[in-house]
């Protein structure tokens, strides 16, 4: 058991290496593997490590049932950002909307931390809504980006490599 093991996380690193080689050549592409692993920290940073602690200082033992409401709000926008730009052809020049989906995703979730910080006044009663709200614009930056990606990925880069 142990052989194949090995064995198959060597195989994982030469195809995960294969799958770099292949994207370096596509400007686009090459930045958005440079650059995902940050945004996926930023991601869960403000998602899952600050925002479930503010709700909890802010709410008390409420603070999960806003968290679920402010999740939920970002699935809600996940959602309709797909089934709108799923639907979309793929822009001309395909980095605009990646860059406006990582704009929109930054600015929406850097509004979300004025309304967590109190930057932002909010009637009493509206807090949990305004978080929900930001997060979910700023869910719609990532189908900009995932949805171009992922065509990208599939018409442009070697059939043998995808």
């Amino acid at each position: 058991t142990y052989q194949f093991q090995a064995s198959s996380e060597g195989k994982l690193a030469a195809a995960a290496l294969r799958g770099v080689r292949a994207v370096r050549g596509h400007r686009l592409l090459a930045f958005m593997l440079a650059i995902v692993g940050l945004q996926n920290g930023v991601w869960v940073a403000c998602y899952y490590l600050a925002l479930p602690l503010h709700l909890e200082r802010g709410f008390g033992t409420g603070g999960l049932g806003a968290f679920g409401t402010v999740v939920a709000a970002y699935g809600v926008g996940n959602l309709a950002g797909t089934l709108v730009l799923g639907n979309l052809p793929l822009p001309r020049v395909p980095a605009r909307r990646v860059f406006a989906g990582i704009l929109l995703f930054g600015a929406a979730t850097i509004a979300m931390a004025g309304a967590m910080a109190g930057a932002v006044t909010l009637p009493a009663g509206w807090h949990v809504v305004g978080i929900a709200a930001c997060a979910a614009v700023a869910a719609v930056g990532g189908p900009m980006q995932d949805i171009v990606v992922a065509t990208l990925r599939q018409t442009e880069i070697g059939r043998a490599h995808v």
